[in-house]
């Protein structure tokens, strides 16, 4: 039954286009037909429906928090500020965890959980940025 459901309604370019414009993106006019044919093939893969099933249960999920301390990498967190799947206050507890690795911080603001789709050249600007300050 889920494998039907999953087929019949999720993995169709309107159950993808529906859940990235009511889930994932702030602004569901920054999708594009390229992204919805990239998740729908990957949507559409043998076992696919496992993978949604994980992900809406839960199972990928672990406490990042508890690794923070341990990173020793400069590292950068990027977070949209309207993810509705992860809340922004999260990646600014992470940073707060351990500011000596975490040298960059940035909350977009109208923007949701993948910022790097909906806005590829603030994110590519924000990288280079990051790299720039690392090379000082």
């Amino acid at each position: 039954m889920t494998a039907f459901f999953y087929s019949a309604a999720i993995a169709t370019p309107s159950g993808i286009r529906g859940f990235l414009s009511n889930r994932q993106f702030a602004r569901s006019n920054r999708i594009s037909q390229e992204i919805v044919d990239a998740y729908l093939a990957s949507a559409q893969l043998p076992h696919a429906e496992l993978t949604a099933l994980s992900f809406v249960r839960g199972d990928l999920c672990f406490d990042l928090a508890e690794f923070m301390p341990q990173l020793t990498t400069p590292t950068a967190i990027i977070w949209g500020k309207q993810s509705q799947l992860t809340d922004y206050i999260i990646g600014e507890k992470l940073a707060k965890l351990n500011p000596q690795a975490v040298r960059f911080l940035e909350i977009l603001e109208d923007v949701g959980l993948t910022p790097q789709l909906e806005l590829p050249a603030v994110m590519i600007a924000i990288v280079q940025k990051f790299l720039d300050e690392l090379g000082k």
